[in-house]
Protein backbone atom coordinates (compact mmCIF):
# COMPACT_ATOMS: atom_id res chain seq x y z
CA UNK A 1 0.00 0.00 0.00
CA UNK A 2 1.27 2.76 -1.11
CA UNK A 3 1.34 6.41 1.83
CA UNK A 4 -0.16 9.60 0.84
CA UNK A 5 2.87 12.44 0.50
CA UNK A 6 3.12 14.40 3.66
CA UNK A 7 0.33 17.15 4.20
CA UNK A 8 -2.37 15.39 2.09
CA UNK A 9 -5.03 13.14 3.54
CA UNK A 10 -6.02 9.92 1.87
CA UNK A 11 -9.41 9.05 1.83
CA UNK A 12 -9.88 5.29 3.31
CA UNK A 13 -13.40 5.14 3.98
CA UNK A 14 -14.26 5.51 0.28
CA UNK A 15 -14.04 2.76 -2.10
CA UNK A 16 -11.81 3.79 -5.42
CA UNK A 17 -13.91 3.71 -8.76
CA UNK A 18 -12.56 1.75 -11.72
CA UNK A 19 -15.89 2.32 -14.13
CA UNK A 20 -16.40 5.49 -16.51
CA UNK A 21 -18.79 7.60 -17.13
CA UNK A 22 -19.89 9.20 -20.07
CA UNK A 23 -18.06 12.36 -21.00
CA UNK A 24 -15.14 11.03 -17.97
CA UNK A 25 -11.75 11.32 -18.82
CA UNK A 26 -9.08 8.58 -18.65
CA UNK A 27 -8.03 10.13 -15.11
CA UNK A 28 -12.11 10.72 -13.80
CA UNK A 29 -11.84 7.59 -11.27
CA UNK A 30 -8.84 8.11 -9.79
CA UNK A 31 -9.86 11.69 -9.44
CA UNK A 32 -13.05 10.50 -7.99
CA UNK A 33 -14.04 8.59 -4.54
CA UNK A 34 -16.94 5.95 -4.85
CA UNK A 35 -19.84 7.00 -2.62
CA UNK A 36 -19.89 7.78 0.18
CA UNK A 37 -18.27 6.99 3.83
CA UNK A 38 -20.84 4.08 5.22
CA UNK A 39 -21.72 5.84 9.13
CA UNK A 40 -21.37 9.47 7.79
CA UNK A 41 -24.40 11.29 9.43
CA UNK A 42 -24.77 13.25 6.09
CA UNK A 43 -25.15 10.00 4.14
CA UNK A 44 -28.64 9.63 4.32
CA UNK A 45 -29.00 12.98 3.34
CA UNK A 46 -27.06 13.33 0.32
CA UNK A 47 -28.24 9.38 -0.87
CA UNK A 48 -32.03 11.45 -0.91
CA UNK A 49 -30.24 13.96 -2.46
CA UNK A 50 -28.74 12.08 -4.93
CA UNK A 51 -31.68 9.62 -6.03
CA UNK A 52 -34.75 12.64 -6.28
CA UNK A 53 -34.25 12.23 -10.36
CA UNK A 54 -35.39 8.20 -9.48
CA UNK A 55 -38.25 9.31 -7.72
CA UNK A 56 -39.33 11.98 -10.21
CA UNK A 57 -38.46 9.56 -13.13
CA UNK A 58 -40.27 6.73 -11.40
CA UNK A 59 -43.54 8.73 -10.43
CA UNK A 60 -43.61 11.19 -13.31
CA UNK A 61 -42.02 10.27 -16.16
CA UNK A 62 -42.86 6.84 -16.24
CA UNK A 63 -46.23 6.74 -14.15
CA UNK A 64 -45.13 4.06 -11.28
CA UNK A 65 -47.43 3.67 -8.71
CA UNK A 66 -46.29 0.67 -6.85
CA UNK A 67 -42.48 1.76 -5.98
CA UNK A 68 -40.47 2.18 -2.84
CA UNK A 69 -36.85 4.12 -2.59
CA UNK A 70 -35.19 3.92 1.22
CA UNK A 71 -32.17 6.31 1.08
CA UNK A 72 -30.11 4.17 -2.41
CA UNK A 73 -32.39 1.11 -2.10
CA UNK A 74 -35.06 0.98 -4.77
CA UNK A 75 -38.00 -1.24 -5.42
CA UNK A 76 -40.43 -1.68 -8.18
CA UNK A 77 -43.61 -3.03 -8.17
CA UNK A 78 -45.94 -4.14 -11.09
CA UNK A 79 -47.52 -7.46 -12.63
CA UNK A 80 -45.79 -5.88 -16.15
CA UNK A 81 -43.29 -7.40 -17.32
CA UNK A 82 -42.76 -4.51 -19.71
CA UNK A 83 -43.50 -1.79 -17.39
CA UNK A 84 -40.74 -3.61 -15.20
CA UNK A 85 -38.17 -3.45 -18.00
CA UNK A 86 -38.81 0.28 -18.81
CA UNK A 87 -38.39 1.19 -15.57
CA UNK A 88 -34.92 -0.55 -15.57
CA UNK A 89 -33.90 1.01 -18.34
CA UNK A 90 -34.61 4.33 -17.36
CA UNK A 91 -33.62 3.84 -13.72
CA UNK A 92 -30.18 2.65 -15.40
CA UNK A 93 -30.17 5.90 -17.65
CA UNK A 94 -31.47 8.22 -14.22
CA UNK A 95 -28.57 6.70 -12.45
CA UNK A 96 -25.67 7.42 -14.95
CA UNK A 97 -26.65 10.79 -15.49
CA UNK A 98 -26.57 11.35 -11.45
CA UNK A 99 -22.77 9.92 -11.94
CA UNK A 100 -24.36 6.80 -9.81
CA UNK A 101 -24.91 3.05 -11.57
CA UNK A 102 -27.37 0.08 -10.54
CA UNK A 103 -25.53 -2.71 -8.25
CA UNK A 104 -24.49 -5.35 -10.28
CA UNK A 105 -24.84 -7.96 -8.54
CA UNK A 106 -28.20 -7.06 -6.25
CA UNK A 107 -29.83 -5.76 -9.25
CA UNK A 108 -32.77 -7.78 -10.68
CA UNK A 109 -36.55 -8.56 -11.74
CA UNK A 110 -37.94 -11.35 -10.09
CA UNK A 111 -41.35 -12.38 -9.36
CA UNK A 112 -42.99 -10.58 -6.45
CA UNK A 113 -43.26 -14.26 -5.06
CA UNK A 114 -39.69 -14.22 -4.25
CA UNK A 115 -38.79 -12.81 -1.00
CA UNK A 116 -36.39 -9.86 -0.97
CA UNK A 117 -34.36 -8.38 2.09
CA UNK A 118 -35.21 -4.63 3.72
CA UNK A 119 -33.59 -3.82 6.68
CA UNK A 120 -32.80 -7.05 8.18
CA UNK A 121 -36.21 -8.32 7.09
CA UNK A 122 -37.44 -10.88 4.67
CA UNK A 123 -40.50 -9.76 2.87
CA UNK A 124 -42.71 -12.17 1.08
CA UNK A 125 -46.35 -12.08 -0.96
CA UNK A 126 -48.31 -14.52 0.93
CA UNK A 127 -51.48 -14.30 -1.58
CA UNK A 128 -53.31 -11.16 -1.06
CA UNK A 129 -50.82 -10.08 2.36
CA UNK A 130 -47.44 -9.79 2.75
CA UNK A 131 -45.54 -11.50 5.47
CA UNK A 132 -42.66 -9.47 7.34
CA UNK A 133 -40.26 -11.99 8.89
CA UNK A 134 -37.27 -11.04 10.58
CA UNK A 135 -33.90 -12.91 8.53
CA UNK A 136 -32.53 -15.27 10.78
CA UNK A 137 -29.10 -13.68 10.99
CA UNK A 138 -30.66 -10.68 12.52
CA UNK A 139 -31.92 -12.98 14.86
CA UNK A 140 -28.90 -14.66 15.57
CA UNK A 141 -27.38 -11.34 15.96
CA UNK A 142 -29.67 -10.15 18.58
CA UNK A 143 -29.46 -13.44 20.44
CA UNK A 144 -25.82 -13.03 20.69
CA UNK A 145 -26.07 -9.49 22.09
CA UNK A 146 -28.55 -10.55 24.33
CA UNK A 147 -26.66 -12.73 25.62
CA UNK A 148 -23.54 -11.06 26.33
CA UNK A 149 -25.75 -8.26 27.86
CA UNK A 150 -27.07 -10.74 30.11
CA UNK A 151 -23.62 -11.71 31.14
CA UNK A 152 -22.87 -7.72 31.22
CA UNK A 153 -25.22 -7.18 33.71
CA UNK A 154 -24.32 -10.41 35.90
CA UNK A 155 -20.85 -8.90 35.93
CA UNK A 156 -22.24 -5.29 36.77
CA UNK A 157 -20.15 -3.54 33.50
CA UNK A 158 -23.43 -2.86 32.35
CA UNK A 159 -26.39 -1.68 34.24
CA UNK A 160 -29.88 -3.73 34.02
CA UNK A 161 -31.45 -0.05 32.64
CA UNK A 162 -29.33 0.23 30.12
CA UNK A 163 -29.33 -3.38 28.98
CA UNK A 164 -33.52 -2.71 29.11
CA UNK A 165 -33.11 -0.11 26.58
CA UNK A 166 -30.76 -2.00 24.59
CA UNK A 167 -33.13 -4.86 24.14
CA UNK A 168 -36.48 -1.95 23.97
CA UNK A 169 -34.47 -0.60 20.62
CA UNK A 170 -34.83 -4.19 19.38
CA UNK A 171 -38.04 -4.89 20.42
CA UNK A 172 -39.12 -1.63 18.52
CA UNK A 173 -37.19 -2.67 15.04
CA UNK A 174 -38.89 -6.08 15.39
CA UNK A 175 -42.38 -4.91 15.65
CA UNK A 176 -42.42 -3.45 11.84
CA UNK A 177 -42.68 -7.38 10.97
CA UNK A 178 -44.90 -10.16 12.25
CA UNK A 179 -42.57 -11.01 15.21
CA UNK A 180 -45.14 -11.14 18.27
CA UNK A 181 -43.78 -14.54 19.73
CA UNK A 182 -40.01 -13.28 19.31
CA UNK A 183 -40.97 -10.12 21.09
CA UNK A 184 -42.66 -12.02 24.25
CA UNK A 185 -39.48 -13.87 24.21
CA UNK A 186 -37.37 -10.74 24.30
CA UNK A 187 -40.00 -9.25 26.34
CA UNK A 188 -39.37 -11.87 28.92
CA UNK A 189 -35.64 -11.10 29.60
CA UNK A 190 -36.35 -7.98 31.03
CA UNK A 191 -37.92 -9.22 33.85
CA UNK A 192 -36.69 -8.27 37.39
CA UNK A 193 -35.27 -11.20 38.96
CA UNK A 194 -34.07 -13.52 35.60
Amino acid sequence: MRRAAKGKRRRRDVEPVSFHFPGDDLLAPLMRPHGLPIGNLTSQVWANVHAAPIDHALASHLGLRRWVRYTDDVWVFSNDRGELRRAWTELGLVATRQRLRLHPGKSNVQPTSTPFRCLGFSIRRREAAVAIRLRGESLRRFKRCAHRLLRSVERGAVSRDDARCSVLAWIAHARHGHTESLRKRALALLRPGD
